[in-house]
């Protein structure tokens, strides 16, 4: 592990609030067991952080776990909070299992954020290497956050709206020739359908046969409380990421196979939720991410 120094940078807005919200999920609901002790440390360590580099984040910070948890819901919609956590332990236990298996040696994250799935399984699986793709400001961020990184994960600075080719062309690790898996989650709703297509097929070209991706979807545009509604798009606006591409559970095999990807599993938001909480999902409205998992294949 090494030492990290430099400029403490500012982290992303909606990076943050799903890092604050799942964190005040994972405390406020405890949705969290022994293993999750980790991802408490870090987050916290996180969430410190951001408080100091804007007014939100400090409020907030200072705010107990419960009132948290109840604003963050307020401006979004009961249930939102506990999707993030419950989205991420789902990606998590799959990610878990392919790299059990010992057949991939590269992860690569895209647009990583304050996630800190890939710092862990670093340190769990020293022998694969692991890439987060994201932009200066969030790497330079998260080295000034956390006392120490492990030694087989490479920060690729990279606006993911480039050709992903260009972005890996100077990375340290890489193989374009191994079996690799590779996480969008929370990226391709900012993107448009021909961007994640286009996105897809870079990512064949950057890797072996048989290597998976697991990434997220929104099923609608629309998401929440009408209140909650304006909010969201007035954040998203001013944070110059909005919402550019929904679509359907049942539409993602058709769209996948053109790219030339082979389905290998779908969780609906309703299964989610139904499965992780042991209790009917009792939401009207679609307020979290369909998890799609995909294969390459010739």
């Amino acid at each position: 592990m090494e030492k990290q120094t430099g400029n403490a940078g500012r982290p992303d807005f909606n990076a943050w609030f799903v890092l604050q919200g799942t964190l005040a999920a994972m405390h406020h609901l405890r949705y969290y067991g022994e293993g999750d002790n980790e991802i408490l440390v870090l987050y916290e360590l996180l969430a410190r952080a951001a408080s100091r580099t804007r007014v939100l984040p400090c409020i907030m910070y200072r705010l107990p776990y419960r009132w948290q948890y109840r604003v963050s819901e307020w401006v979004t919609h009961p249930g939102r909070l506990r999707h993030f956590y419950l989205r991420k332990k789902a990606i998590e236990t799959y990610a878990r299992a392919l790299l059990d298996q010992g057949q991939v040696t590269q992860v690569i994250i895209l647009g990583a954020g304050l996630d800190v799935l890939a710092l862990r399984l670093a340190c769990e699986y020293p022998d694969l290497k692991f890439i987060e793709i994201d932009r200066k400001e969030s790497h330079d961020f998260k080295r000034s956050a956390l006392p120490s990184l492990p030694n087989n994960i490479e920060f690729i600075e990279g606006d993911l709206q480039h050709p992903l080719p260009t972005i890996l062309a100077d990375a340290r690790v890489h193989d374009a020739g191994a079996k690799t898996l590779w996480i969008a989650e929370g990226l391709f709703m900012f993107m448009p359908e021909a961007s994640v297509g286009a996105m897809l097929q870079q990512i064949r070209q950057l890797c072996a046969t048989g290597s998976q991706v697991i990434f997220t979807t929104v099923p609608s545009a629309y998401q929440g409380k009408w209140l909650a509604q304006w909010i969201q798009i007035y954040v998203l606006w001013k944070e110059d990421c909005p919402y550019l591409w929904s679509v359907s559970l049942e539409k993602v095999p058709a769209f996948i196979e053109k790219l030339h990807y082979r389905l290998m599993a779908q969780i609906s938001y309703e299964q989610l939720h139904k499965k992780c909480t042991l209790k009917k999902n009792k939401q009207n409205k679609r307020i979290g991410e369909d998890i799609h998992i995909v294969e390459v294949v010739q």
